[in-house]
Formats: structure tokens, C-alpha cells, sequence
């Protein structure tokens, strides 16, 4: 039987660990669709027709949940031109986008984004991925990289 004399992990079984929580960790897409609640309350008479809508939780604004299908193809690519031009060609993260982030960060001081949607949609779901001072600490990185493919192996990119 062989020893490990200091304290280091090996890296195996760090990341088996890491994959091991992750999974237990996010939910499902019907599971985050049944959570959803809107930010708005109906005030409605004994018809069912509308009295007033009041915003009750002021901290954010939450509508009604919307399909994919009801948002126009025009606005869906905007957004993926905006926060994830390569969507359909990686599956939730974006090796070049991150190289590119990181030889950016190393050669200026400047900084760009290289999150994904699949890994933004990782750091929503998991508070512990989000950034406390604008950056993300390489822990939290990695972490947003593993729930990223767990949400690609367990969710659909159909557009419904």
C-alpha cells in the first residue's frame, strides 16, 4: 500500500469530487421552470379579472416565465452575438474564449469575459460561482467550468 506523505490531493480525485457534488448540486431545467415566481402580485375580483398588479419583492423584477419559442429568432441571436458568439460550437465552454481571456490578462490590465451562457446559466443557479468583487476566483472558475458541462450533458439547447 502506497502513502501519500504531505497533503497534496491527487488531481483525479479532486475533480471526481468536484463531479460528484455538481451533480447532486444543480437542479434541472424542470425543476428551475417550476421554481420560477414572478416579482409581481394580481389583485383580482371574484371574476378572475384584473384589478391591480403591485410589485412585491422590490430587491429584483421577475416576470412571468417565457418560452423560447415566444422570444423572436432576431432577438435570440443578438443575445448569442452579444454574450456567446460560438454557442453552437462548443458544448457550454469556450477553450479558445478562455485562452484568450487568459493571454489578455497576462499581457494587459484589462480584462474581458470568457463565460459562456451555459456558464453564466452556472453561476445563477449556484450563488457559490458568483463573484464577490467583480472577479471570480480560480476555485469558483473551475467550478462554473465542471456545472457547465454537467448542465450540458443534463439540459436541452432545443429551441422550445
Amino acid at each position: 500500500m502506497r502513502y501519500i506523505h504531505d497533503e497534496t490531493i491527487p488531481p483525479l480525485l479532486v475533480l471526481s469530487l468536484l463531479l460528484t457534488e455538481v451533480a447532486d448540486a444543480l437542479p434541472s431545467f424542470e425543476e428551475v421552470r417550476n421554481s420560477h415566481t414572478t416579482s409581481e402580485s394580481l389583485l383580482l375580483d371574484r371574476h378572475g379579472e384584473l384589478l391591480h398588479e403591485l410589485r412585491t419583492d422590490k430587491s429584483r423584477r421577475r416576470l412571468e416565465w417565457t418560452s423560447l419559442k415566444n422570444i423572436s429568432t432576431a432577438f435570440q441571436e443578438a443575445v448569442l452575438h452579444a454574450e456567446d458568439r460560438r454557442f453552437y460550437g462548443h458544448s457550454g465552454v469556450d477553450y479558445r474564449s478562455i485562452g484568450g481571456a487568459v493571454l489578455q490578462g497576462l499581457t494587459t490590465e484589462s480584462l474581458r469575459g470568457a463565460s459562456t451562457i451555459t456558464m453564466q446559466l452556472a453561476s445563477l443557479l449556484n450563488r457559490e460561482l458568483q463573484s464577490k468583487k467583480g472577479r471570480k476566483s480560480i476555485w469558483q472558475k473551475g467550478k462554473q467550468v465542471l456545472e457547465a458541462w454537467e448542465i450540458e450533458e443534463n439540459w436541452s439547447r432545443k429551441r422550445s
